[in-house]
């Protein structure tokens, strides 16, 4: 950080917005950002922003995350027992009783949950860890005032995720080993308009680790009470802190670690971000070739391909259906790959995959063997009324 005509000047890196280059500021605090990585000292906190510059309240990058993903690499190995390298968003700038955004006491506009600097807003903890702990955590606030300012919020949160005390291949020298480098994914899905699950997986040289926190891990209404700050957006947080057992207890208790925590520096890189609503550019679609006699399972359904392992299409289906397992009903009927024409959508995973309910290609699906044919003129019935 520098001075620059007489306001500060911020490190930039580059980032990835769906898929695309893009410029953002590591402002708030000491650090030696650059590059594609984000480098934060032992006691330092800064924030993704979209401009350099002096502190403001309309300085910071928030984009709409519901429905959405982000994803980076995240280097832990100076991030010893009684650490607490934590990658999160709150709701910035929080409101004071007019609705004017409050610089809080830090003079750095920064908000949380455990109102630090003086002022609340809502705060999801994506990452608070160090080589043996991992937490994940959803804080939700109580109903602002009509000017947007937070009165209370939920301090503790709720649906903890804790991969070190779920028995996942977390730690030094494991499957996802901390000593080194890894990928961080962290998706907030949604069923229809409504904020469903929060799922985090962890990769590294072919190893997975891999938990979810859905809407009925929590109190009811609490992720609704979420929804409209990611939707809105919130601010990128890093930090780095921590001193002693006894003041990180609470993150490294059953991890058998011990000790102080130095003077670390964690490194966050290759930051992507996918907005709500974005999705991939889909492939070309294979056009089926008809009368073969030859069916294909294929999104959910069957086709009649040519080149499939089915004489006909009921026996398809049998096999499409029965390779996924199927569990609680999806908030709307279309949600997912279920499509505008199922009367039965519920969430699903493949029914050989360990990880279940939080597998990386659990999605809502219909549980009706209905052919690709009464799908597709389903669909071209409805956008017709």
């Amino acid at each position: 950080m520098a001075l620059l005509q007489g306001a500060l000047a911020y490190p930039s890196i580059s980032i990835k917005e769906n898929g695309q280059a893009k410029t953002v500021w590591v402002v708030g605090g000491n650090n030696s950002s650059g590059g594609s990585t984000i480098t934060i000292p032992h006691d330092g906190r800064s924030y993704l922003a979209t401009r350099d510059g002096n502190m403001g309240g309309d300085m910071f990058y928030t984009p709409n995350l519901l429905g959405g993903a982000v994803e980076y690499d995240v280097d832990l190995s100076q991030s010893s027992c009684s650490c607490n390298a934590a990658f999160y968003l709150v709701s910035m700038p929080g409101k004071d009783w007019n609705g004017n955004p409050d610089p809080s006491s830090g003079g750095d506009y920064y908000c949380d949950a455990n109102k630090v600097g003086g002022v609340y807003c809502t705060e999801i903890d994506i990452m608070e860890a160090n080589t043996y702990a991992w937490q994940t955590t959803p804080h939700n606030c109580d109903a602002p005032t009509d000017k947007g300012h937070y009165n209370n919020c939920d301090g503790s949160g709720k649906g903890w995720m804790n991969f070190h005390n779920l028995g996942l291949d977390y730690g030094p020298g494991r499957g996802i080993n901390t000593q080194q480098t890894f990928h961080v994914k962290t998706e907030f899905q949604k069923s229809g308009d409504r904020l469903s699950r929060f799922a985090i997986t962890l990769t590294q040289n072919g190893h997975t680790a891999s938990h979810s926190i859905g809407d009925g891990d929590v109190p009811y209404g609490y992720f609704d009470s979420i929804k409209g700050d990611l939707e809105r957006g919130m601010t990128f947080t890093i930090s780095n802190w921590g001193s002693d057992w006894n003041t990180m207890k609470w993150l490294d208790s059953n991890t058998g670690c011990g000790g102080s925590c130095g003077n670390p520096q964690i490194h966050i890189s290759n930051v992507s971000v996918t907005t709500g609503g974005a999705s991939p550019t889909p492939g070309p679609t294979p056009t089926p070739t008809p009368g073969t006699g030859k069916w294909a399972c294929a999104d959910g359904g069957c086709s009649e391909t040519g080149s499939g392992q089915h004489d006909s299409e009921s026996s398809c289906l049998g096999a499409c259906t029965s390779s996924y397992a199927f569990g609680d009903a999806c908030a709307g009927p279309s949600d997912g790959l279920c499509g505008n024409s199922c009367g039965s959508c519920a969430w699903s995973w493949p029914s050989n995959d360990p990880q279940k309910w939080s597998s990386s290609d659990a999605n809502c699906r219909c549980k009706e063997a209905m052919s690709c044919k009464q799908k597709y003129w389903a669909d071209v019935a409805n956008t017709m009324i």
